[in-house]
């Protein structure tokens, strides 16, 4: 069944594991048939220091070459400038909110807590899209060390169709079924993107969330 399915995460050309999965998810998932939209703020200057290069013209062509429709939240008008106040969070909001409902995806994954879910969170209450969060890193303690802060993420994490914890730390604090094990958390599996019948976690799980 083919499926709209929008990813809210890191991407290239940001480098680290999780610009790597959410990659080979989307390719993955664009191979066997979905429609895939993937909203990112790895264009945003305060990703300057994360991102492999910042010559667009080789920043954009891997997800153009696999199919990909990505939106860089990448808004730099300086008439949205407010004295004192860090706008990024709203400009990651209102680019993905934009582009979703347009796209009017059937199943949204966010991956990882901050900024992706709470982003998700919003966009998934607006346009009634079942939500899947998921998360391994073991700084959910410092995320949580604020309990008002904690808080929030926990009622994002139980107001999602399903929460899916890829570390045991995140699975502890947000009371959701430990997903492993695999090599590492981030590893990306190749049956995602090879035979269609293999048993998968990831197109499982946004596949079964669609109602």
């Amino acid at each position: 069944m083919s499926a709209r399915i929008a990813i809210l995460g890191k991407f290239p050309p940001t480098v680290g594991q999780v610009s790597t999965l959410n990659f080979w998810l989307a390719i993955g998932l664009k191979r066997l048939g979905h429609d895939v939209i993937v909203c990112s703020d790895s264009m945003s200057t305060v990703k300057d220091a994360v991102r492999a290069h910042t010559d667009e013209s080789l920043a954009r062509p891997p997800a153009e070459l696999a199919n990909i429709e990505v939106q860089y939240a990448d808004i730099e008008d300086p008439t949205l400038y407010l004295p004192f106040a860090n706008i990024e969070f709203t400009k990651f909001l209102s680019k993905s909110f934009a582009a979703l409902k347009s796209f009017r995806p059937d199943v949204l994954l966010s991956h990882y807590l901050e900024p992706y879910a709470l982003v998700g969170h919003f966009v998934a209450e607006a346009l009634r899209i079942p939500h899947v969060i998921t998360h391994a890193g073991t700084d959910a303690v410092r995320l949580c060390s604020d309990e008002a802060i904690a808080e929030v993420y926990r009622e994002v994490a139980q107001k999602a169709r399903r929460f899916v914890a890829k570390s045991r730390i995140a699975a502890e604090r947000f009371g959701a079924a430990l997903d492993g094990p695999r090599p590492a958390p981030y590893f990306p599996p190749s049956e995602y993107f090879q035979a269609t019948d293999a048993p998968t976690t990831f197109r499982s799980l946004l596949t079964a969330n669609l109602g």
